[in-house]
């Protein structure tokens, strides 16, 4: 096994330990499993005032997705996710060396309407 695919083991070994308390988000009406590195809401100034910021980072493995890491880029990118009840749009994908995991960031959905 290469380190690659021992990491995203780890990540699978996690998953399964936290079980019905892992994490997931939702993309086109599928559940997948995921581990969240990061989340914040903060106020930027806009136009006519304080506008609310929110920025989530998710990692998960690309096998959950049923997707080749290509496909999986195309398809996330720029689309809507669900995480914790809210809508996300995805700014960035990003599949790690070795194509068994990938990380995502998103921001709220309303961010920069």
């Amino acid at each position: 096994m290469n380190h690659f695919s021992d990491h995203a083991a780890g990540l699978a070994e996690l998953q399964s330990e936290l079980g019905d308390d892992c994490p997931v988000f939702t993309f086109a009406g599928q559940s997948i499993k995921c581990l969240a590195g990061g989340a914040k809401r903060s106020k930027e100034i806009e136009d006519g005032g304080f506008g609310m910021d929110a920025d989530l980072t998710l990692t998960a493995l690309v096998a959950d997705v049923r997707s080749t890491p290509e496909a999986l880029v195309a398809a996330l990118l720029k689309s809507q996710i669900t995480y914790l009840s809210k809508l996300y749009r995805v700014e960035s994908v990003t599949v790690a060396p070795g194509g068994v995991q990938f990380s995502l960031t998103a921001t709220d959905l309303n961010k920069g309407v």
